[in-house]
């Protein structure tokens, strides 16, 4: 197949990294060989063939390739980490002399799977200075009850999201679908900039704390947002735990530079993935805020996180985003 000089053919391990490329499903590799042929017989002006769907390699790491994936690039920079295991990779071809970039032929089944299936974004909020309000016997029974009724009333306004909270610390899960049947991606991360705001005010009313937050974004394995058990003493927050070990990840990154005096605490630290992908103004200098580096699970070497305070932001989303 594809026998021309012109039409490069790559192995699983010969990808072309960190460059635009294209995702097809399988059943489109014959129709594309025989546009892509007729092109270069210069029989046809046209090669658009099928649906493509946007990514970019970065590595192999045993059987699976780490890529980015980007649902949406129209109204958002969206772009979504993913893995491409080896016995789902059907074949690569490209052209650069006619500037035609890599196809990325794959198993129909699993690019259905990942156009389909559910994602999550985490954050986790916690309190500053719990240690000195213990030892000055401030966390009282009365107040943390106080707190936890006033958390169920933010959760009551925000059904689609999950709550898990530890006393001191909160857990937020909210999952979202890239195509449901409307056909328009249910992604809002906007929508947690408020449950932030609403977190942050409980803390410093209710306990006397201010709070930071780590937000990050991945893969989800299960379609429901949360599992509670038939007992009612088993909850699941349905994750392969991907996203809630990069959160882990920047904690750990920002509390280490916070010590050796790299950057000054922040309000907000978040994958720089998930802030990208944020509608914020187009006046907004994405760039001019603080990022420091952090290793990501799973990822093909190391990524940043991105310092900004809640008040940043809000004031630089764009129209009609919360």
């Amino acid at each position: 197949m594809f026998d021309h000089e012109w039409i490069d053919k790559f192995a699983f391990e010969e990808i072309p990294l960190n460059r635009d490329i294209y995702l097809m499903e399988e059943k489109w590799l014959p129709a594309y060989e025989a546009a892509i042929m007729a092109f270069l017989r210069d029989e046809t002006t046209e090669l658009n063939v099928g649906q493509v769907t946007f990514a970019a390699a970065h590595g192999i790491r045993g059987e699976v390739m780490q890529m980015s994936w980007y649902p949406n690039v129209h109204d958002r920079f969206h772009q979504v980490r993913i893995r491409l295991p080896r016995s789902a990779f059907v074949a690569a071809v490209g052209a650069w002399q006619i500037d035609e970039k890599p196809h990325i032929f794959v198993k129909d089944s699993w690019i259905r799977d990942l156009i389909t299936r559910s994602y999550s974004v985490f954050v986790m909020i916690d309190a500053i200075g719990v240690k000195n309000a213990l030892f000055n016997d401030e966390l009282t029974s009365a107040k943390l009850l106080a707190l936890q009724a006033e958390i169920d009333k933010l959760a009551a306004a925000y059904p689609e999201m999950a709550f898990v909270s530890f006393a001191d610390s909160l857990l937020v899960k909210v999952n979202w679908i890239p195509f449901p049947k409307a056909n328009k991606s249910s992604y809002r991360p906007e929508r947690l900039l408020a449950v932030l705001e609403g977190v942050q005010k409980a803390y410093q009313r209710i306990i006397g704390l201010d709070t930071y937050a780590v937000i990050a974004q991945g893969g989800n394995e299960y379609d429901a947002l949360m599992h509670r058990s038939e007992a009612g003493n088993h909850l699941s927050l349905n994750s392969l735990g991907l996203p809630f070990a990069q959160i882990m990840s920047i904690d750990e990154a920002a509390r280490r530079c916070i010590k050796n005096k790299e950057h000054a605490p922040a309000e907000i630290y978040m994958d720089e993935d998930f802030f990208h992908s944020l509608r914020l103004r187009f006046s907004f200098q994405k760039d001019t805020l603080p990022r420091h580096p952090y290793l990501a699970p799973l990822a093909s070497g190391s990524t940043d996180y991105v310092m900004v305070s809640r008040r940043t932001l809000s004031e630089n989303l764009a129209d009609d985003q919360t």
